[in-house]
């Protein structure tokens, strides 16, 4: 059983948008001489972009409005892959085994990034290296092995930490700040979701049907009717005992708006895994709203013996900025 669920639990908004302050300001009311931008009526700053000019360099793109800016490489950066005319250049220039970076170096690569842009790592955990691949790997044999092409970019996350708790997007992965590493270049080569971290919170209504949370948690990643390739594997694996996380939801609120929300969660290991299997474990959230807006325990059945008991009762947060 799942013990300790709270009738309530505190959900986190992100405010977006930038203070329309300093630069912003000075950005709206520009003459250029060809217009005087200071005459628009009731004007605001889009979205503008900055290009270095140097090899290698970036390009950053600034929307103010959604509170958010994306980095990523100039024209400048060149891959030997895109002057390849044959399959024996792309063979000779493709990333080898010993090519790759460790972890430590990508993350040494990204802290020093971010450090040079001043972009703050408050409010983010410890980085963490995305390796999916490599349980993809890991299980192929010898001669898949061989011919096996590496990633040319490695993915290192600073999660969203909410009370000391990781963030977590609905797929079970760490969610927060990342930055690509070019394994070439030994260089970042892109940043994205690189956003304010302001929010608003406010009380939500809790599931407290134990029942009706292992049935999501059973159901993930199951889908009634569809057809699979005579090859398919098709594994059962067991759901270990879940803790209290976050998980960063989307919330509709009419045809052409939403609103990003960090929502208490419990995440389920998995238990005797498959090493090929991509799924580290389930998140279920614990707002009702997200439950039933977000389609989370449709009727997907699939057998699992699950027995499992919450180590806390849902938090009560505060609020963050």
């Amino acid at each position: 059983a799942i013990e300790g669920l709270a009738s309530q639990v505190d959900v986190y908004r992100r405010v977006k948008g930038m203070p329309s302050t300093g630069p912003l300001v000075a950005l709206q009311e520009l003459n250029l001489g060809l217009i005087d931008l200071g005459k628009a009526k009731d004007g605001f700053v889009q979205s503008f972009t900055i290009a270095e000019k140097r090899d290698q360099g970036y390009i950053f793109n600034v929307d103010p409005q959604e509170g958010m800016v994306n980095v990523y490489q100039n024209m400048k950066w060149i891959s030997p892959l895109s002057r390849c005319m044959s399959q024996e250049c792309y063979e000779q220039n493709r990333i080898k085994e010993g090519d790759l970076l460790s972890d430590e170096e990508s993350i040494r690569i990204a802290d020093a990034f971010l450090s040079e842009y001043g972009i703050s790592k408050e409010n983010y955990g410890a980085p963490i290296v995305n390796d999916q691949w490599r349980m993809h790997y890991a299980a192929l044999d010898a001669a898949a092995k061989s011919s096996y092409w590496f990633p040319d970019a490695a993915t290192v996350v600073y999660p969203t930490l909410v009370e000391g708790k990781i963030a977590y997007d609905e797929g079970g992965n760490p969610y927060g700040l990342n930055v690509n590493i070019d394994v070439r270049a030994k260089r970042a080569s892109s940043v994205w979701n690189l956003a304010t971290r302001n929010y608003e919170v406010s009380s939500y209504e809790a599931e407290t049907d134990a029942q009706r949370l292992i049935g999501i948690a059973e159901k993930t990643d199951t889908y009634e009717g569809v057809v699979y390739p005579e090859n398919s594997k098709k594994v059962t694996v067991e759901l270990g005992t879940p803790t209290i996380v976050y998980v960063r939801a989307w919330q509709q609120t009419d045809n052409f708006t939403g609103q990003e929300l960090l929502v208490p969660a419990l995440i389920f290991p998995l238990k005797n895994r498959p090493a090929d299997l991509w799924r580290q474990n389930v998140i279920v959230p614990l707002a009702k709203d997200i439950i039933n807006q977000n389609g989370f325990g449709g009727d997907r059945p699939m057998p699992l013996d699950l027995q499992v008991q919450a180590t806390e009762p849902a938090p009560a947060v505060k609020e963050i900025k």
